[in-house]
């Protein structure tokens, strides 16, 4: 394997800025985000669904699913944020941002951008992993 090959890889794990979320009003919102299919994300998704249906008998309602993905991008996918309150900024907190994320009026913009950008590291990711096999390929 190259290291080169793994350096990228890596990045989706500590990660990385995304600026470019194409939601109106949030153009100039940046997030640092893991990958949204990290190792750690899918552990604790998948722990948290399972002791969800051992409670409930399987039965899983939507209330449950949007607290389940909440805690994931908290604990995680989201490392930091450029976010402003009042012009001030905000420093990035996993209260502040489980705040955020479950405000009625501001939190499914702010999730849907977070899932978002943390598909923009996946996507980064396989297209760094295309163009090293391209090149590291023999003739």
């Amino acid at each position: 394997m190259e290291i080169s090959k793994l350096k990228k890889v890596g990045s989706t794990h500590i990660g990385q800025w995304v600026d470019e979320i194409p939601i109106r009003g949030l153009e100039d919102l940046k997030l640092k985000v893991r990958a949204i299919d990290n190792v750690d994300a899918i552990i604790l998704r998948t722990n948290l669904i399972r002791a969800l249906a051992l409670e409930d008998g399987d039965e899983i309602s939507k209330e449950d699913i949007d607290r389940i993905e909440v805690k994931v991008l908290v604990d995680a996918i989201v490392v930091d944020w450029n976010v402003t309150a009042d012009q001030v900024p905000v420093p990035f907190t996993k209260d502040a941002l489980t705040e955020l994320l479950t405000d009625p009026e501001a939190g499914p913009l702010m999730v849907e951008a977070c899932r978002f950008a943390s598909n923009v590291v996946v996507n980064r990711a396989l297209r760094d992993l295309e163009s090293a096999e391209k090149n590291s390929e023999t003739p």
